[in-house]
């Protein structure tokens, strides 16, 4: 089952992300992907006395890196409100599929809430998606591990639709720039 999900990873739009990513520092979205940003957890290794390894935010008693991003308090909620928002006026100025837009920011909110995500809700069109997305990991998409469904998903909508197709609006550029709004805001919210 793993080494279909990391076959299903559009590695060319997460390796172009990487290698465009240019509003925060390097070490920053490396240590971001492989989950060794210094938080809680982490740096109460070294002192556990001057480095407790709760969230300083909540009531959570061992902050990860995975609770930096979905902390309950209230100024990570708005963190996540302007992160969804900055995504839909994105993936709205580049002619994005609308339901590909809504699995997107659902999927997104769901995992940042810590909640499931319910199937039958989603149009039969992406279900493939949401399956393969689901698998590879919901917290991996917001790392930029998307499933290589989005960028044929958002092709297929632009020829059906007759929208003309573009360097912005579909395949690696498309996705690409998403994954790096992304980051930029958690870059930000760090």
């Amino acid at each position: 089952m793993l080494e279909a999900a990391f076959a299903d990873i559009d590695w060319p739009s997460h390796e172009r992300s990487v290698n465009t990513f240019k509003d925060g520092p390097h070490i920053f979205l490396v240590k971001f992907l492989h989950g060794w940003l210094p938080v809680g957890k982490l740096v109460s290794r070294y002192d556990p006395v001057k480095y407790p390894s709760a969230c300083p935010s909540c009531d959570e008693p061992s902050e990860k890196s995975k609770h930096v991003l979905t902390c309950p308090n209230p100024e990570c909620r708005k963190w996540h409100a302007a992160l969804k928002t900055s995504i839909w006026h994105r993936c709205e100025s580049v002619d994005t599929d609308p339901a590909l837009l809504d699995l997107l920011l659902w999927g997104l909110n769901h995992w940042l809430q810590g909640t499931p995500i319910p199937t039958h809700r989603v149009p039969e069109r992406v279900a493939h998606l949401l399956h393969s997305q689901t698998t590879i990991g919901w917290d991996n998409f917001l790392l930029g591990r998307w499933s290589k469904h989005w960028t044929t998903l958002q092709l297929q909508y632009l020829q059906r639709d007759h929208i003309e197709v573009k360097n912005k609006n579909h395949g690696l550029s498309w996705s690409s720039n998403i994954i790096r709004l992304m980051w930029d805001h958690c870059y930000k919210e760090w």
